[in-house]
C-alpha cells in the first residue's frame, strides 16, 4: 500500500467548475481521496465520482441510454432516434415520429464524446468565489505498487 500525494497547479472559474484528474491508478482506494486547497478556505468540493466505465461499445451504449443517436442495419439504412435499450448488436430506438424500431446494428454513430474517458479518471465538481489558478494537494491511497533496491 502507498500513500500518493500531488500538488496540482488548477485554473478555476468563479462558479461551479467540473475538473478531470486522469492516470488515476484502478487500485486506488476511493475512500481515501482528498482534495485540498491550503491557501483559499472559499473553495469547496462539491462532488466527487471516480469514472472507471471505460470506452466499450456497451458502456458508450448505456451513456447514450435516452440520448439521440444514428444507427445502420445490414441494408444500409440509417435510422435516427432516442436509444431505449440495447444488448449486443440490437438496439431499439424510438424516432421524431414516435415510432419505435428495433433492428440489428452495424454501425452505430453517436454526436459527440459525451462522458467518455479513455483511463481511469477522478471527476470534481469544485466551487470558486474567485478566478484564476490555484495550488490543491491530491492525496489517496492505492495498493498494487511494487518496489525493489540495491
Amino acid at each position: 500500500m502507498a500513500l500518493v500525494k500531488e500538488k496540482r497547479e488548477i485554473y478555476l472559474n468563479n462558479g461551479i467548475n467540473s475538473i478531470e484528474y486522469t492516470n488515476v491508478t484502478s487500485n486506488i482506494d476511493l475512500t481515501s481521496v482528498l482534495l485540498e486547497d491550503p491557501t483559499n478556505n472559499r473553495t469547496t468540493v462539491l462532488e466527487q465520482q471516480y469514472e472507471y466505465d471505460l470506452v466499450s461499445s456497451s458502456n458508450l451504449l448505456d451513456k447514450y441510454i435516452e440520448k439521440k443517436i444514428t444507427a445502420t442495419d445490414f441494408n444500409g439504412k440509417n435510422y435516427t432516434g432516442k436509444l431505449l435499450s440495447h444488448k449486443q448488436n440490437e438496439v431499439i430506438l424510438k424516432r421524431d415520429d414516435g415510432s419505435i424500431v428495433s433492428l440489428n446494428a452495424i454501425k452505430v454513430e453517436f454526436p459527440d464524446a459525451f462522458g467518455l474517458h479513455t483511463k481511469p479518471t477522478l471527476v470534481w465538481q469544485i466551487y470558486s468565489q474567485t478566478s484564476g489558478k490555484q495550488d490543491f494537494i491530491i492525496s489517496y491511497l492505492t495498493r498494487g505498487l511494487s518496489w525493489s533496491a540495491n
